[in-house]
């Protein structure tokens, strides 16, 4: 360990604000994707608003899950290391790349898709 390690801010990890920050994101994911609709998503699917709804729930949650576990794992390393800013922004990176792989896994598998794997993860 080297003396320019920056240790990160009490207040990213700290469970109070860990969970408003897991809730407020997944609340705002949902109302976003279900009021802006990025990028025409009610229209690539033939369906209804309310199993449009239904379907981005799940995937705000799947979303939610990854975003959930890797910060239990970060506050199990919490009890024995802290936790660096290097070692803070690679779990975030890392929540980011495990929940594009999860997403093309799901499209994959649910819906079917044909595209090749990598494609749909970038």
């Amino acid at each position: 360990m080297g003396k320019n390690r920056k240790i990160t801010p009490a207040y990213f990890l700290t469970r109070r604000n860990t969970v408003i920050q897991v809730l407020f994101t997944t609340l705002f994911a949902f109302v976003f994707i279900n009021i802006y609709r990025p990028f025409g998503a009610s229209e690539w699917y033939d369906v209804t608003w309310w199993l449009f709804s239904l379907a981005s729930g799940l995937l705000v949650l799947a979303g939610m899950l990854v975003v959930l576990v890797s910060r239990l794992i970060m506050f199990w390393v919490k009890r024995t290391h802290p936790i660096s800013v290097l070692y803070y922004v690679f779990m975030v990176a890392g929540e980011v790349v495990f929940m594009g792989a999860l997403y093309a896994v799901l499209e994959l598998v649910v819906l079917g898709n044909v595209r090749p794997f990598a494609r749909l993860v970038y």
